[in-house]
C-alpha cells in the first residue's frame, strides 16, 4: 500500500465543508424556511416527519454539508481543530493526522488543515556546532 501524506489521509477521511449548496438552496428545494433546514440538520424534535423527509431529500440531492465556520461565527464558538505538521510526507504524521481527524469527528468536532505548510514561516534555526 502506498504511503499517504498526513493531509491526504485527512482528506480521505471525509469532507469537512462545502462551498456548494447553501442552507438557503436546501430550503428552496424543499419548500421550507432556512430555520426548518437548520432544525432538521440539528435533529430538532419540532419538525414533522413529512417535512423532515423533504428536507433530507433536498440535502441528499444537493450534496449539502453544513459549514462549520459559519456555524462557529453564529454561535460565537468554534468546534474546530487545526492540524499542522512540518513533515507532510511522513507515514507517522499521516497516521497521526488520520487518527486525530477520526477522533475529532466522533466527538463532534471539525478538523481543518493548511493546504500548504510552505505558507508557514518557521523561525530559522542556527546551525549547531555538531553539524
Amino acid at each position: 500500500m502506498e504511503a499517504q501524506t498526513w493531509a491526504e489521509a485527512i482528506v480521505a477521511s471525509g469532507p469537512q465543508t462545502s462551498w456548494g449548496a447553501s442552507i438557503a438552496d436546501v430550503a428552496r428545494r424543499a419548500g421550507v424556511s432556512p430555520i426548518t433546514v437548520s432544525r432538521v440538520v440539528r435533529n430538532h424534535a419540532n419538525v414533522s416527519p413529512a417535512t423532515r423527509e423533504r428536507v433530507e431529500q433536498a440535502i441528499t440531492e444537493l450534496g449539502y454539508i453544513p459549514n462549520a465556520v459559519a456555524r462557529g461565527l453564529k454561535r460565537a464558538r468554534s468546534d474546530l481543530i487545526a492540524l499542522v505538521a512540518t513533515n507532510q510526507v511522513s507515514p507517522f504524521f499521516a497516521a497521526v493526522g488520520q487518527g486525530a481527524a477520526t477522533a475529532a469527528r466522533s466527538a463532534g468536532l471539525t478538523v481543518s488543515r493548511p493546504t500548504s505548510c510552505a505558507a508557514i514561516r518557521w523561525p530559522a534555526r542556527e546551525p549547531s556546532a555538531t553539524t
